[in-house]
Parts: structure tokens; sequence; C-alpha cells
């Protein structure tokens, strides 16, 4: 990842606008370039940041707090929880336990980081939560709602904006679900054409059925 500046500073801070950024660089990266060692330096803090922005936006989501082991295996679900994806639900569980000793040491930092800033607090029995009183809490699990319900939204316009901006997009997206979920899709010429049209139809069409998902909670007991 090579960087001539680092990432949009409001992108990866509480007045995000979606979880759009932040959710992809709080993933394993890995820093294939960068110009120098300010540059490094700036990329590194910008995905620490991101770490932390997605743990804590997850545990605004649970007022109740959550165990501190499974902080991680929460902060990677909530990014998925914030789009709609041609992946099965399962996408996010499945990639933690692909990456489970890298994410539990990411995100042991992350809480770290919230406990010494004042924003968390873990009690004697492990479990972590917002250091602010119930009521501001299930007024943070509203919020918390709300800006997971606006970025899945933005998702979607941003998808019509990639057909237009991002060159063989369409290709690229039937590859992709016909890879996760088995479904070939021929387009014709018309849709070829009108390609916006062609790509609403088939959403809705997708959406209809069911086939886009939103991954479910992994380790709690409720569900979408």
């Amino acid at each position: 990842m090579g960087s001539q500046r680092a990432p949009s500073s409001s992108a990866l801070s509480n007045a995000a606008p979606d979880s759009y950024l932040f959710g992809r660089l709080s993933k394993r990266v890995a820093l294939v370039f960068f110009r120098d060692d300010r540059a490094r330096r700036q990329i590194v803090a910008a995905l620490a940041r991101s770490v932390v922005l997605c743990a804590s936006w997850m545990l605004s989501e649970v007022p109740e707090g959550l165990p501190i082991s499974e902080v991680a295996q929460e902060s990677v679900g909530f990014s998925y929880r914030c789009e709609e994806r041609v992946e099965s639900a399962s996408r996010a569980q499945k990639l933690f336990e692909t990456e489970a000793d890298h994410f539990r040491s990411v995100y042991h930092h992350a809480v770290a980081a919230l406990v010494a800033s004042g924003r968390i607090e873990v009690d004697e029995g492990g479990r972590a939560k917002r250091s602010i009183s119930d009521a501001a809490r299930r007024v943070e699990g509203t919020d918390a709602a709300a800006f997971i319900g606006r970025s899945r939204r933005r998702a979607r316009w941003r998808w019509l904006k990639n057909i237009v901006t991002f060159e063989d997009w369409d290709e690229y997206m039937l590859a992709k679900i016909e890879r996760h979920r088995g479904i070939e899709i021929s387009l014709s010429g018309r849709e070829r054409r009108h390609r916006l049209l062609a790509a609403a139809r088939h959403y809705l069409r997708l959406r209809r059925e069911g086939r886009l998902s939103r991954s479910r909670v992994i380790g709690r007991s409720a569900a979408e």
C-alpha cells in the first residue's frame, strides 16, 4: 500500500460518514510500498486508528457491553454488517477464523488504547463497555444503529457510482456473484448499453430473492 499522503482524517474519525474506509483498513493490511519513513508512520497510524474506530463503534452498538474475548471477532464483523454484500452471511466469521491470531493481537491493542483514553472500561468479569452512564450507552446504541443504516445506504449508492467510474465494474461484480453465490448472470446487449438500469434490475431481484447478505453477529445471541 503506497500513498502520497495519509488517508483523510475525517474518514478515520468519529465524524466518518460511513464505515467504508475504516472498515477496510481495519482488516489485515500489508505495506508493499511507501515513499519514505514518514509516509510509513502515517499509514501505520491510519491503520491503527481504523482498528480502534471499528472496535469503538462496535462497542457503541452493544450498550450492555461485551466480554473482552469477543471484541476482536465482533469488530471484524462490524464493517460487514454495515454493507449489503454478495458474500454469504458467514463471510466475516470465516475471515476472522483465518486470521484469528492477528485480529486478537491488534484488537487487544485497540482495547488497551480505548481504556487508556477513558473511552471504555473493563469490569472485574472482563466485560468491556463504554465509560458512560447506562442511559448514555442506550443513546449510543441508537446512534450506532443509525450509523449502520447510513453506511448501508451509502454503500448502495457507491455501487451505482462504481458502475460509471470503475472500468469493467459489471464484469467484476458478475464474476464475484458467480464465485460467492454460484449465480451466473448474462447481460444482454441492451443491458450492457444501459448498465445503471441493468444493475438496478438485478440488484432488486437478488435482494428480493434473499441473495444479498449482511454478515450476522458472530459471537452474540442476537442476529439480524
